[in-house]
């Protein structure tokens, strides 16, 4: 049986930076889930800024996430992250989103519930991928329950408990999405 659009399920995982998100999701795809890293931090690795040229980083990330969203082969494909951060930031700063990122979620839509890892002090860390504080960790965090609702997304915190109590407690979410 071949894969359909409408047999797929496109499953964002987002929240507060240094949340666990990436951490969650390298045991989810060590468990056999097809997982798609962070196009931020791939944009970072490129030599992208989002300090130094936010729009073009964020374009960037556009590409990136929408590649991904189309390289989907599994029934459930992770997300660390989406085209809809994208489109958070610029709602975030009142500023018009770019045609590019309009027109690619127009054609790709994730599942509904959207998991989101909350704040979680004793875990974030800065660094070379993560220059902003925890300020605005939860800043970035807030805007997203604030305006994914308004797109028609479903958010849910993802516990705080172990990484592989994470991991079961995201696959029992899964399995009742199917």
């Amino acid at each position: 049986m071949s894969l359909t659009e409408n047999s797929l399920q496109r499953i964002v995982v987002s929240g507060c930076s240094g949340g666990g998100k990436t951490t969650l999701l390298n045991e989810m795809a060590a468990r056999g889930y097809q997982v798609f890293p962070e196009a931020g931090r791939r944009a970072i690795l490129e030599g992208y800024s989002f300090v130094a040229a936010p729009e073009a980083f964020l374009g960037r990330c556009g590409v990136l996430a929408a590649n991904d969203y189309d390289a989907v082969v599994s029934d459930i494909a992770l997300f660390d992250r989406s085209l809809l951060e994208v489109r958070v930031w610029y709602a975030r700063h009142d500023r018009r989103e770019p045609e590019q990122i309009t027109q690619a979620l127009a054609t790709r839509r994730y599942c509904q519930s959207i998991f989101l890892t909350p704040p979680w002090q004793e875990l974030f860390q800065q660094g070379k991928e993560r220059a902003h504080d925890f300020q605005e960790a939860l800043a970035e965090y807030d805007a997203l329950c604030e305006h994914l609702p308004r797109y028609g997304y479903r958010l849910e915190d993802i516990p705080k408990v172990s990484v592989k109590e994470r991991a079961d407690w995201l696959e029992g979410r899964l399995i009742q999405l199917k």
